[in-house]
Parts: structure tokens; C-alpha cells; sequence
């Protein structure tokens, strides 16, 4: 005996191993039906879209839709229909407890997997931007016989525009620094996009002593990342934004030192991304504090220390002279300035 067969999940992975067209010896008709009769759920234990254990029986699903009160029963699976065309956006949120093995997957008009799932606090989510015509399908199963209550919303939108409309520029506040100055780096978007999922990934070489975010315009997430070497921020379906931070140069970092700032804005929807323009460095600056007390690289050793106390004792000097001569001997850091100081 055989037949030919639709679409089966043999193995519940979440890729369909019979398609149609498949021929079924009998030893594969065996193993569906044993597969089929453990997978087997009663009405009591499901939802009202039941059944919709395969592609032949999903639930026809229209765009902008939520589903609530649904269930996941001994890791059966739940399959939705949607319709797409070229150019539709397709954002599916499930929501259920995350300590529940429960996934999500979406499957083409040929009912091959398509996309990643991502992770969120409250359940899984997929986004695609539909290249085909067809009916495309999302497939809710539990795993390791898992029971979940769940909800499913379904939205569908234009495809943002591609990044090649977008221009990201970067300003610095100040391109010149002295030893412990701080400056702030602004970079902002233009784009005729309105629901871009856009990321901002900035460089520093060297890496700054210190590294603040202090504006990241209501994105997903920002932070700074590689122990101030950068700063990574993401917005979800948004349109221009803007990302402020503040850059500290360390006190021991000598004049003449360059930081060089890069960066991308890449459109994670599309997996494109552009440099970002505009300022790109920041110049330390400064000459020793006191030249007549310090070393080359403007540090204070025992002789600059004895001379500045016989200056002080001399009535050459004053005492916040000598107190900072004094400090920077016990500490061992240069004593930078903009212009050099005549004790």
C-alpha cells in the first residue's frame, strides 16, 4: 500500500520532512499513525480552533488580529494561515509564560521554514518582510509534551523602505580635549523610513576612560559595550532617532593622543547597513602645567618636588603651586594644561 502525502512533521521538529508528493510505504503509514494517536489531544484539553495540527487544517488568520483563551495540549502543534503579498511586513507576537517550553515558526507558501524567532520577556516573536505571493503559515508547539495557555497577535504592514534612503551623520561637541576632559557625541538619522528596525554601533580606538549614554531617544535598548571601546542601541519600527553620548579622555593620556570614533546604522529588518558621516576624531591637546617642575611626560619626580619648595620657601611660588606639585608627586600622574604656567 501507499498513498501520497500533504505535509507531515514526522519528528516534530519544526521542518516537514513529507511533502506533497511523498510517497508512503507502509512502514511510514505506520509511524504517522502511532505519531498521530500519541499526538492526539481531547476537545476538554484544547482551544476552539481545533483542529489545527497541520497545514491543511491552520486556522485562516486576518492581518491585525489577536487571538486569545489558546492552548497548547501535550506539545501538539497549532498552525495559522496568513495571506501575503511583496512588500507586507509581518510582525507575529506569542505570548505565554517563558518558563514553558513553547516556540514559534513561520513557514512559506512552499511550507519551508522561514526567518528567526526572536526571544522576548513575555514569549516569542517573528518579523518578516513577505517577498512571495501566497499563504504563509505560523506554527505554535509545545516541546517535551509541554502544556501552555497562549494569545497570538498578527500584524501586517508596508515593508519599510530600504536603508538606501537613509543618512546618519555624527557631531562632536568638542574635537579637542585636554587630559580629563569629557566631550558629547551626537549622532542622528534621516530617512524617509517609517518602520525601520534600526541599530547604532559605534568604535572607539583607543577606548575612552569613561562612556555615558545620555539620550538614546526611547530606543529598545542601549548600552555601552567592550569596556568603553562602544555603544550599541536598537529601535524597533521606528523612523528617524537619535543617539547621545558622553566620551571622558582618562587625566594620564599625554597630549597629542588621537581617538578615532566609527560606526554603522544597519537596518536589522534587511540586514543592510550604512557608515555613519560627519566627525570623526578627538584630539588631546595640552603642555605640561608646570614645565619647570616636571618631567618630559609631565610628571613630578623628588627633584620637582625640592625645587618647588625652595621656590615656595624663596617667596617665588604660592602655595597652590606647591600643592599641586606636591599632589601630583605622591600620585604619579602628569599635570596637563592648555598653556604652559609660569610658577
Amino acid at each position: 500500500m501507499s498513498v501520497n502525502a500533504y505535509s507531515v512533521d514526522t519528528d516534530r521538529d519544526g521542518e516537514t520532512e513529507l511533502t506533497q508528493g511523498t510517497r508512503i510505504t507502509r512502514d511510514r503509514f505506520t509511524d504517522i499513525q502511532s505519531w498521530m494517536s500519541e499526538d492526539s489531544v481531547t476537545n476538554e484539553e484544547n482551544d476552539r480552533f481545533e483542529p489545527n495540527d497541520d497545514f491543511i487544517s491552520a486556522t485562516p488568520v486576518t492581518a491585525n488580529t489577536t487571538l486569545t483563551d489558546l492552548q497548547i495540549a501535550n506539545g501538539e502543534f497549532d498552525y495559522f494561515a496568513v495571506e501575503l503579498s511583496p512588500g507586507d511586513r509581518l510582525t507575529a507576537d506569542s505570548t505565554f509564560d517563558t518558563s514553558q517550553n513553547l516556540n514559534m515558526v513561520l513557514y512559506g507558501p512552499d511550507q519551508t521554514s522561514l526567518g528567526p524567532t526572536f526571544s522576548e520577556t513575555d514569549g516569542k516573536r517573528i518579523k518578516y518582510n513577505a517577498s512571495r505571493d501566497g499563504t504563509h503559515y505560523i506554527a505554535m508547539y509545545g516541546i517535551e509534551e509541554a502544556s501552555v495557555p497562549y494569545s497570538l497577535s498578527i500584524n501586517i504592514s508596508e515593508s519599510a523602505d530600504t536603508i538606501d534612503s537613509l543618512v546618519a551623520t555624527r557631531t562632536i561637541n568638542s574635537t579637542t580635549l585636554l587630559p580629563g576632559e569629557s566631550a558629547t557625541v551626537t549622532v542622528t538619522t534621516d530617512t524617509a523610513a517609517t518602520n525601520a528596525d534600526l541599530q547604532i554601533q559605534e568604535e572607539f580606538r583607543p577606548q575612552f576612560g569613561d562612556v555615558a549614554v545620555t539620550d538614546d531617544d526611547t530606543a529598545a535598548t542601549s548600552r555601552v559595550i567592550n569596556s568603553n571601546g562602544g555603544v550599541v542601541a536598537s529601535w524597533s519600527e521606528a523612523s528617524n532617532v537619535t543617539l547621545v553620548y558622553d566620551v571622558s579622555v582618562p587625566d594620564t593620556v599625554p597630549p597629542g593622543t588621537t581617538y578615532n570614533i566609527s560606526g554603522t546604522v544597519e537596518d536589522t529588518s534587511t540586514d543592510s547597513s550604512i557608515p555613519i558621516n560627519g566627525d570623526t576624531t578627538i584630539e588631546v591637546s595640552g603642555a605640561c602645567r608646570f614645565p619647570a617642575y616636571s618631567r618630559s611626560d609631565c610628571t613630578v619626580g623628588a627633584g620637582g618636588l625640592v625645587d618647588a619648595a625652595a621656590d615656595f620657601r624663596a617667596g617665588n611660588t604660592g602655595t597652590d603651586v606647591l600643592f599641586d606639585v606636591a599632589s601630583a608627586f605622591r600620585s604619579g600622574n602628569p599635570l596637563w594644561s592648555s598653556t604652559a604656567t609660569t610658577a
